[in-house]
């Protein structure tokens, strides 16, 4: 069981990781509605399908690149706050990751509320 773990665990390594490619070439189609400004429409999808295929450090950095260009768009908050969470099935989150998470979805219905 160990020994099919590590294998399986490589694996997704090598494919994510050994291929060279960009993450951008191996994402799915995501079709997200957002109430958020139509210019970040695409890059939130973006995001939303990094989050999705576990691109966690790029798609908390896509979901942030769409707060910077759109302040109101509360959803990209709550990419951030799952990509912070972790991977729920791998039960990785930390206590601090799950605290970040909530301050950024605090920030984030202030923002939404003013």
């Amino acid at each position: 069981m160990k020994r099919t773990k590590i294998f399986l665990l490589a694996s997704l390594l090598a494919f994510f990781f050994g291929s060279g490619t960009h993450a951008q070439e191996k994402l799915g189609k995501v079709t997200f509605s957002t109430s958020c400004n139509p210019k970040v429409q695409a890059r939130f999808n973006r995001a939303v399908a990094m989050l999705h295929s576990f691109w966690f450090q790029q798609g908390e950095k896509a979901f942030r690149e769409v707060l910077e260009r759109d302040p109101q768009c509360a959803i990209a908050t709550w990419g951030i706050a799952a990509i912070l969470i972790g991977n729920t099935f791998a039960g990785n989150a930390t206590p601090q990751d799950a605290q970040k998470a909530r301050s950024d979805t605090a920030r984030a219905l202030d923002r939404r509320q003013k």
